[in-house]
């Protein structure tokens, strides 16, 4: 009869004489073989899935949770049986060493980056004040450079005009030999550009074959008087210097021009006018005038600061200012040649350059920007300047 047995071992052979097939599958369970026994009934051997096998070559039994998947017995890893290599205590201590240095010399390097950063920056810093106090002194020679011309200009119409001399009275006679032309068109078109507030700049003026040069326009000194007082656009602050000059050399050449002109802008002024030009333009006008050697007399001027200003007629009053922006005008526009008084503007400048032309000026870039503690004792920790910069770099 055919009976169960004990299996095998992995890999041998059955103990009833037959041939074992394959290894074990498990990993710690009995091995699965099948080997020819002696079995009772025949034809046994020809069923190689019959569950019914001799005891000694039967199929082998085991718990299924240990059988395993691979065929055989697990072999031990290579790995535990290799031994770990054994450092010196002088390999290890160069290794230290050598992290350490690595370190050491990466510190070394950052601190070095940073200062050199730090140095850049102070340099970038000081090139970047340098340059700004240079565009600041260049500022302030092209304003004081410009303010004495404008005075020496000033200096020169007035002695050109000035009646005493003779010199006006002499160039009016010498234009009208000249006889030039009273072209219709010419002069009208000359009208409608002061009217439109075209006015021609000095260098204009200056060239020889210029409109107010050219043409004779004595037919033509009340019409340009009505258009300056009467513009078609409103008049800026900015058009003041070039409608003085237009004034100025229709003084020069025609006596009756500032007396069609002057009685108009008085007019403005005291509110009795058109309402054309404002009453800021007008005073400003007037100044001009006084600057430039076309009036001569004070006086006009005098009364409408006066009214302005508010001065009382008996002393020991306040004074009740009615027109501050008039006063302003005034010492703007003469407040050195005719009161006196230097602006406090051009009186910055003019000691900026004066430090400067005597070595005390902040061209030097000497910057004490140490920072000085409130006591004695400095603070333990206290950020203090890793960069020297208590005199100009040596770059």
């Amino acid at each position: 009869m055919s009976g169960r047995g004990p299996a095998t071992s992995a890999g041998a052979p059955s103990s009833g004489g037959g041939r074992g097939r394959g290894k074990g599958r498990g990993r710690g369970g009995k091995g699965r073989g099948r080997g020819a026994g002696d079995n009772s009934k025949p034809g046994n051997n020809d069923k190689p899935n019959s569950k019914k096998v001799d005891k000694k070559g039967g199929r082998g039994s085991g718990n299924r949770r240990n059988r395993g998947r691979g065929r055989g017995k697990a072999e031990p890893s290579d790995s535990s049986d290799k031994k770990q290599a054994v450092v010196s205590p002088e390999e290890k201590k160069a290794e230290e060493e050598r992290i350490k240095k690595e370190e050491e010399d990466k510190a070394l390097a950052e601190a070095e980056a940073k200062r050199l950063a730090e140095i850049q920056a102070e340099v970038d810093r000081r090139a970047k004040l340098q340059k700004e106090y240079d565009t600041s002194v260049n500022t302030a020679i092209d304003t004081l450079e410009q303010y004495a011309n404008t005075s020496k200009l000033h200096s020169e119409i007035r002695s050109q005009l000035d009646p005493s001399t003779g010199a006006l009275t002499q160039e009016r006679k010498d234009f009208e030999k000249k006889k030039g032309k009273s072209d219709l068109k010419k002069c009208t078109a000359f009208v409608k550009k002061i009217k439109a507030g075209t006015y021609p700049t000095t260098e204009e003026l200056s060239r020889p074959n210029s409109s107010i040069k050219s043409l004779n326009l004595t037919r033509y000194v009340e019409e340009v008087a009505a258009a300056l007082l009467e513009p078609a656009t409103k008049v800026k602050q900015s058009d003041v210097p070039g409608m003085t000059m237009v004034c100025v050399e229709m003084h020069r050449r025609y006596d009756s021009f500032l007396g069609a002109l002057v009685p108009g802008l008085m007019a403005e002024i005291n509110g009795k006018g058109n309402d054309g030009l404002p009453r800021r333009i007008c005073f400003r006008l007037l100044t001009e005038f006084l600057l430039h050697g076309v009036l001569t007399d004070p006086k006009p001027i005098v009364k409408v600061v006066n009214d302005a200003a508010g001065v009382p007629s008996v002393e020991g009053k306040d004074y009740a200012v009615s027109d501050a922006n008039l006063i302003v005008t005034l010492a703007k526009c003469g407040g050195n040649e005719i009161l006196g008084v230097v602006p406090k503007s051009i009186q910055c400048e003019l000691n900026k350059l004066k430090r400067e032309v005597d070595g005390k000026g902040e061209g030097a870039l000497i910057l004490l920007e140490t920072s000085t503690p409130a006591s004695e004792e400095a603070k333990e920790g206290e950020a203090k300047p890793s960069v020297e910069i208590s005199a100009p770099f040596q770059v």
